[in-house]
């Protein structure tokens, strides 16, 4: 499987709740308050899952996850 801007977009609309208006690339998730800690692991898990590989603890931080674009070039640099 692979992770798109498609399948994350949907992901954090039907499974985080969060609202498709407003929800660009760049909108960061977990510095403005988007998303919390909670949903986090959901989230690691749902990429881990279309990834095909573990993230590391060490490579959650903000600069991998807390916007689309982030976490699809977080993807991208670490595709198998």
């Amino acid at each position: 499987m692979s992770l798109t801007d498609e399948t994350l977009r949907q992901w954090l609309v039907t499974e985080a709740g969060l609202s498709p208006d407003g929800l660009s690339t760049d909108a960061l998730l977990f510095s403005e308050g988007r998303l919390d800690s909670l949903i986090l692991l959901d989230l690691i898990s749902f990429v881990e899952d279309r990834c095909g590989r573990r993230v590391a603890w060490q490579e959650v931080t903000l600069e991998n996850f807390d916007s689309i674009a982030r976490i699809l070039a977080f993807v991208e640099r670490n595709a198998t």
